[in-house]
């Protein structure tokens, strides 16, 4: 009889505490990533530091192009002098030249991601922390990214608190860089 009275009273408790939750809500934000990170002084950084390694690249590459269409153009005026065995040389020539230009373009592309990772990284792990930092000292219960919800019962509202941890993520980001200084 006592473990029935027990669980009853229990049963009691967590439907109050439910019913108490459920009135109260949770709270929701969201936060548009990209924003954050294509406008935060990091973000804006970040994409120009991409920008002058993705020129750097191009410029190399273009300086391999010109050059083997130099070595192309050089053999072809030659051509009609060269025996078919120097014909055959200088086209396997072109042929490693060519792969050799090939193998540079996709490693400049390679670099080039990994460097967008690399900061990719970075800003999101820095957005993370200040969201953290911000729902517990705010009483959020969750983040989502903004676009991300495809239904809600409108039950809960979920504040678009985007421009919040933007300005947040660049103070931190500030406040870190500060640090780092001797």
């Amino acid at each position: 009889m006592k473990r029935v009275v027990t669980m009853i009273a229990s049963l009691a408790i967590l439907s109050l505490a439910t019913a108490g939750f459920a009135a109260d809500g949770i709270k929701i934000a969201s936060i548009d990533l990209r924003k954050i990170a294509l406008e935060s002084k990091v973000g804006v950084q970040a994409a120009e530091s991409l920008d002058k390694k993705k020129d750097q690249l191009e410029n190399n590459l273009k300086a391999k192009e010109a050059e083997f269409k130099k070595f192309l153009d050089a053999t072809e005026a030659k051509s009609k002098t060269m025996s078919e065995k120097e014909k055959a040389a200088k086209k396997k020539e072109a042929q490693k030249k060519y792969e050799a230009l090939k193998k540079s373009a996709e490693n400049a592309q390679v670099e080039l991601r990994a460097k967008e990772e690399e900061f990719t990284k970075r800003i999101q792990a820095g957005i993370e922390k200040v969201v953290k930092d911000y729902a517990v000292k705010n009483g959020y219960t969750m983040f989502i990214r903004k676009g991300d919800l495809i239904y809600t019962d409108g039950k809960n509202d979920i504040k678009d608190l985007t421009d919040d941890i933007l300005k947040l993520y660049d103070d931190s980001q500030q406040e870190e860089g500060t640090k780092k200084q001797p």
